[in-house]
């Protein structure tokens, strides 16, 4: 009965440890979408606030150059979800 209980205790830590691995794969796959959503979106915001703030160009440029921007962000983040898709 003690060896039963024994070979059980090692076949779960085995499989302890290969959960634990899956997870930390899983773990820096999140962190790696993460950062670049972050960057993406932050990238996006400045190059929308900066077309916003511009005087010296027409009116129909900039709406030309946001579209752009926010055409470039939906893009980045088709990318991303075919990249990194969620578990």
């Amino acid at each position: 009965m003690n060896q039963l209980f024994v070979e059980q205790m090692k076949c779960h830590a085995v499989i302890l440890k290969l959960v634990t691995k899956d997870n930390l794969s899983m773990n820096k796959q999140i962190i790696i979408r993460s950062s670049i959503t972050a960057i993406n979106n932050t990238v996006c915001i400045v190059a929308l606030v900066a077309v916003y703030l511009t005087k010296e160009i027409e009116f129909e440029e900039r709406a030309i150059y946001g579209m752009t921007a926010v055409v470039i962000w939906l893009a980045v983040q088709r990318v991303i979800s075919k990249a990194f898709p969620k578990v």
